[in-house]
């Protein structure tokens, strides 16, 4: 590689660390300082002692802050005082590099890495950011300099051996992360000896014996800070358990090393693929002019020649080792630990643009020797990669500088702000109450209070209901309190502090913010009191298989409309817990129709249920959204618990420990008016432009499925779009016409339908709905709204196979929906007219909800419908076990059953062929139930579902045929021997207490609400 002239290298040099000096000090105070700052002057202005004792309980050694204490003295606590000292070591390794640079790739390379470091933006946030790690870095820098001039034969070795111990014991004083590059500099110092010694092992052996006595010399020197460091590291809680993302490293590392911390990753991201794009390529050269060699005119007279002409491959080896052992030693170390940030790595930054320096040089010294084509493509490959470098470093250094998006966590304004307003009755409450050193470098009065008290974030010690107790004792009396919030989330990731504060005292809004930070300020009323017992509005105790429990629900105050139902769960761990458990809430209409959900961690997305302590009462506050255009109305909020790991459900438990289903009703919910839905925010899977010549107009449906067997369910949503507010109120009357053209409908019924009288030559027939829902008439809708309307409709038993349409007819209630008796039903009607009750609003059977109208003229072709032949069975089948009496309900029969085996162990599978009759038609859909009980009557086995895997729902059974329908039960691992049963019954899933069909005797009395095989199975022990 050529090389400019001493004097030229010298001015180029000097100019660079003028340029480095002027970036690193351009507003340097400009920010606050942040946490990791604050800490560093609180534990600088302690005396030596204090420092000593204060990092012993820390991660980091004291050294840094030794050094901080005397220059605090010296110049001040200012905030560019502060990080002037960070300066002064990025201002160093400017020049360092290009010595180290020189040293292993010649003066070009050197050049080139000193200018990369100078317009770094990671040298630059570091460099002005009052921490050690631009001193650790030079100090690494340093050591790796020393032990080169060693290798390099000139200079008193016993001098830099010293400065070479010194430097590295200083190193892993300030960070122990320095062992990391210790590690590296040991490899290449044996690599190094191996070729240097070739045939002159004896007399060249005192210099390898000397390396590693220093190396253990840095060592002995750190022995009596080892046990601090390893007690400390193995007990840190100051993140989540966890393990680190190997990829997540690497990615983070090289978005750093490239961009520093200013540049979105968004854009970064990109950046740092054409910065490792530029090191392959750099490598690629350095590899390929180590395979050709070296020119020895490359070398100026008088100087040795750079590591990489003697020993090409050591030197590539050992800068890769230099970039990657660090990280590579990092991932191995802290594997168990989530916790990671680029910054710990930033000591092998160097290295990484060593390698950059490298490869553009060499690229530079192929341009001057070939012939043009290749001095050509060299040299606009090296300028593109040079000017790649240059504007986006440039980008990184003026976002540093300007850009809001990269400042620091901004307590100084923050501390301002509540200077300037906080009354002299109100107190401050820090939470995570560790960051104090930063609050207490700008705030200088004492009415604060760290919560909680601890000098190191934990992860472990968590806020729960017994914040109370420090909150009765901080705040009564007070007017108002001001909350700052910084990494609250790890001490209270479900929310206590402002949970409590909210409950007893009023936000005060304020206008703006700070970056980084959230500051709340609540007024207190006098008689302030903070309850340590969950405020239910809801209470219901549902038992998720002994492990959690929920204790009820609260929905907020004006919280509950179709647009946003905002509500808080009340939990209780049982046990240790050791999935992430997450919780599905459904709201449901009496129909069974779902309306909205939610799926996520019961209490808070950053407090899974692994971390939950048994015993221990939290709480979860839930956003659900409501799908587009659903009505106003009551519905049913239902929650079950799920395994994120098979997302199978936690069985339900009664009093005595039986499971019940893995689905609990926990109320219901009453949905206000939100905002009206528009058109533009309806999905319809089908669009429809269907005008009922009323100001109101179907827009589009969905249909599923639109295949089905006679007997069986489809679920139809309607949307419906009212031009003008409307008048009057309309019944939905759904009518199935077979490919004829034949109405397959005979009379009036659906799901709320009680009764219905009609004229004897009156031909409506259908199924009668409420266009949304009872308590939601078209008369209430507004103009312009959309609203949806979702429909059980049961298609006919006798409907004939082949291609369908399912229609649609308005009918006008004359006189509006009306509260009456069902006794009283008036049957004296008009022609065209029809009167259809519903079930009334107050649920009691005497009261109904009637509607006299006719229908409208228009009748709307909806969707077509696929009738499908159903096969039926109305022979007995062959059975294994014959069963008498299995009457259930006078409902269903089951006629027999077949079982696999009757001899199980544990973990076994049994497989049961259950054989129903239908004795009656069913509008209701039965889940079955089938259990292996040992003696104590304990589930041991089980498997519920809708019957033949919901393929044959029990509303299409038609009277006398039988269904064969199998399960599959397997015995739990933990089963203890001995005789065990199976009960099977049918229950409905849609009531709150999942009630059983009862079984009956010939009689008609009731025997019991399930029936026991007559099958004993055995199990043995495994």
């Amino acid at each position: 590689m050529g090389s400019p002239s001493r004097v030229h290298s010298a001015a180029l040099l000097t100019l660079l660390v003028f340029l480095a000096f002027s970036l690193f000090t351009f507003r340097l105070e400009y920010q606050s300082l942040w946490y990791d700052e604050g800490f560093s002057v609180y534990l600088a202005e302690m005396s030596l002692g204090e420092i000593t004792a204060r990092t012993a309980r820390d991660i980091h050694p004291p050294f840094y802050y030794y050094i901080l204490h005397f220059w605090l003295i010296l110049f001040g606590n200012s905030e560019f005082a502060l990080r002037f000292l960070s300066v002064i070591f990025g201002v160093l390794s400017v020049p360092l590099i290009h010595a180290v640079g020189r040293r292993l790739l010649g003066s070009v390379s050197g050049l080139l890495a000193a200018a990369l470091v100078t317009i770094s933006p990671l040298f630059l946030w570091y460099s002005q950011e009052a921490r050690m790690y631009t001193l650790v870095t030079f100090l690494c820098l340093l050591s790796t300099y020393l032990l080169l001039r060693v290798m390099d034969g000139r200079g008193k070795r016993i001098l830099l051996w010293t400065g070479y111990v010194l430097s590295n014991a200083v190193a892993v004083y300030a960070h122990f992360y320095a062992f990391f590059v210790l590690c590296f500099q040991s490899l290449l110092l044996l690599g190094w000896w191996a070729l240097w010694s070739k045939g002159r092992v004896r007399e060249r052996w005192p210099t390898l014996v000397s390396g590693l006595l220093c190396q253990l010399s840095v060592l002995g020197a750190y022995l009596p800070w080892s046990g601090f460091v390893l007690q400390r590291y193995g007990a840190d809680v100051s993140y989540w358990k966890g393990t680190l993302r190997v990829s997540e490293v690497l990615r983070k590392t090289l978005i750093t090393f490239s961009t520093g911390h200013s540049v979105l990753e968004v854009i970064a991201q990109p950046i740092a693929l054409g910065y490792l794009l530029i090191v392959l390529a750099g490598l690629s050269v350095l590899i390929l002019s180590g395979v050709r060699g070296w020119e020895p005119g490359t070398v100026r007279d008088g100087e040795s020649a750079p590591m990489i002409h003697r020993w090409p491959w050591l030197t590539l080896v050992g800068l890769l080792l230099y970039l990657s052992l660090p990280c590579l030693l990092l991932m191995i170390i802290s594997y168990q630990r989530a916790k990671f940030h680029p910054r710990y790595l930033m000591l092998a930054a160097p290295a990484f643009f060593l390698l950059i320096s490298g490869g553009i040089a060499s690229l530079l010294g192929v341009a001057r020797r070939s012939v043009a084509r290749r001095r050509a493509a060299a040299l606009v490959t090296g300028s593109v990669f040079l000017s790649f470098i240059v504007l986006t470093s440039t980008y990184g250094l003026f976002n540093a500088y300007f850009d809001i998006n990269f400042l620091k966590d901004d307590f100084r304004s923050a501390v301002r702000y509540i200077e300037e307003r906080k009354g002299d009755n109100e107190a401050i409450i820090l939470t995570s109450g560790h960051f104090f050193p930063v609050f207490s470098y700008y705030y200088h009065q004492d009415d604060w209070y760290p919560i909680p008290d601890e000098p190191t974030l934990s992860a472990e010690h968590v806020l729960n209901y017994s914040l109370a107790d420090e909150l009765n004792n901080i705040l009564p009396g007070k007017d108002g309190v001001w909350v700052l919030l910084w990494q609250h989330e790890v001490v209270d990731p479900v929310g206590f502090l402002t949970m409590m504060l909210g409950q007893e005292g009023t936000l005060v809004p304020y206008r703006g913010g700070f970056w980084g930070l959230k500051l709340l300020h609540y007024a207190l009323p006098p008689d302030v009191h903070f309850s340590s017992e969950p405020q239910i509005d809801h209470p219901v105790v549902v038992n998720f298989d002994d492990r959690i429990q929920l204790l009820g629900y609260t929905v907020l105050q004006g919280k509950a409309t179709t647009r946003e139902l905002e509500l808080v769960l009340y939990w209780q761990s049982l046990h240790d817990l050791e999935e992430d458990f997450k919780v599905s809430l459904r709201l449901r209409d009496e129909d069974g129709h779902q309306w909205g959900g939610y799926d996520g961690r019961p209490a808070s997305l950053l407090h899974p249920t692994f971390r939950w302590s048994p015993g221990e009462k939290l709480f979860g506050q839930v956003v659900m959204v409501p799908d587009v255009a659903t009505p106003p109305g009551e519905y049913t909020l239902q929650a079950s618990v799920y395994s994120d790991v098979n997302l199978v459900g936690l069985d339900i438990l009664d009093s005595q420990g039986t499971p019940t289903g893995t689905t609990a009703p926990l109320g219901t919910v009453e949905l206000l008016k939100g905002s009206a839905a528009s058109l533009g925010e309806i999905r319809p899977s089908h669009s429809l432009q269907a005008d009922f010549g009323q100001g109101l107009e179907l827009v589009g449906y969905d249909l599923s499925p639109d295949a089905a067997q006679p007997g069986d369910k489809v679920q139809l949503s309607l949307y419906w779009h009212a031009l003008p507010a409307l008048a009057d109120d309309y019944v939905v009357s759904l009518q199935l016409y077979d490919e004829e053209g034949n109405l397959t409908d005979e009379g009036i019924s659906g799901p709320a339908v009680v009764d219905w009288i009609a004229p004897p030559e009156s031909t409506l027939a259908g199924r009668a709905y409420h266009p949304v829902n009872r308590w939601y008439p078209t008369s209430f809708w507004r103009a312009g709204e959309v609203v949806r309307g979702q429909y059980s409709y049961s298609v006919p038993l006798h409907a004939s196979p082949g291609d369908g349409e399912l229609r649609v007819t308005l009918l006008r209630c004359l006189d509006g929906f009306a509260v009456t008796a069902s006794s009283s039903l008036d049957d004296q009607l008009q022609e065209g007219e029809v009167l259809i009750a519903f079930q009334g609003p107050s649920g009691h059977e005497g009261e109904v909800l009637v509607c006299r109208g006719e229908a409208l003229p228009a009748q709307i072709v909806v969707a077509p419908l696929h009738i499908e032949a159903t096969e039926r069975v109305f022979s007995p089948p062959e059975v294994q076990h014959r069963l008498a009496p299995g009457n259930l309900g006078n409902k269903v029969a089951l006629y027999g059953y077949d079982l696999s085996t009757d001899a199980l162990r544990p973990g076994d599978t049994l497989y049961l062929t259950l054989y129903w009759q239908a004795l009656d038609t069913m509008d209701t859909s039965y889940t079955v139930f089938t259990h292996l009980l040992d003696g104590g009557s304990q589930v041991r086995g089980q498997m519920d579902s809708t019957p033949l895997g919901g393929a044959r729902p029990t509303t299409g059974w038609v009277p006398p045929e039988y269904l064969r329908d199998e399960y599959r039960l397997v015995l739990q691992r933990d089963a203890p021997p001995g005789e065990y049963i199976i009960e099977v019954g049918m229950y409905d899933a849609a009531t709150p207490d999942f009630r059983r069909l009862p079984l009956l005797d010939p009689q008609g009395n009731v025997l019991d609400n399930r029936i026991v095989l007559d099958t004993v199975v055995h199990v043995r022990a495994r």
